[in-house]
């Protein structure tokens, strides 16, 4: 089966999640919306959904800022 990068960093950034390995799953939503953002630009509806999953995951990890910025976006 060929999944395509921002599949398997999505599937990746959920495990670490689900182990509550914040900083992981961080990393791996970083590169999801990065890659999101190179392959289909940033009005692209799941790029928003990315945005609020890692300002929640800052939230959940106690750096504030942060999530101000993601929920905006």
């Amino acid at each position: 089966m060929n999944r395509s990068v921002c599949d398997i960093y999505t599937i990746l950034a959920y495990i670490s999640l689900d182990k509550q390995d914040y900083f992981q799953a961080l990393n791996y939503f970083e590169k999801l919306l990065y890659k999101q953002i190179e392959d289909y630009k940033s009005d692209y509806p799941p790029v928003a959904h990315t945005y609020f999953i890692v300002g929640d995951i800052y939230d959940k990890i106690g750096i504030l800022e942060q999530p101000k910025k993601n929920y905006k976006q």
